[in-house]
């Protein structure tokens, strides 16, 4: 087994840190969906679509390109990202 030290610890940590808080923004969506949407089929959709580019390659690539650990400027951003996505727009 390998140990995770330097960069690949600080990406390891990053991609870790967005996919527990966009699990927990996943979270929070459908629960307010719920509210405004009366279409189980449209909710799913929209869920799939931000779940979907969540997990896409894309956004680990973003991670993976930044050496840093993320920002709260820097998460909110990918998170914006990732819900603009879908088929759904929201408020910032």
């Amino acid at each position: 087994m390998t140990s995770l030290a330097g960069p690949d610890l600080t990406i390891f940590a990053s991609q870790l840190f967005l996919y527990n808080v966009g699990c927990e923004m996943i979270y929070l969506i459908h629960h307010r969906l719920q509210k405004i949407i009366n279409n189980e089929v449209k909710l799913v959709s929209a869920l799939k679509d931000i779940t979907k580019s969540l997990y896409s390659d894309s956004i680990a690539e973003l991670i993976e390109d930044s050496s840093l650990m993320l920002t709260v400027d820097g998460l909110r951003d990918m998170l914006y990202h990732v819900i603009h996505q879908s088929v759904i727009v929201l408020d910032p």
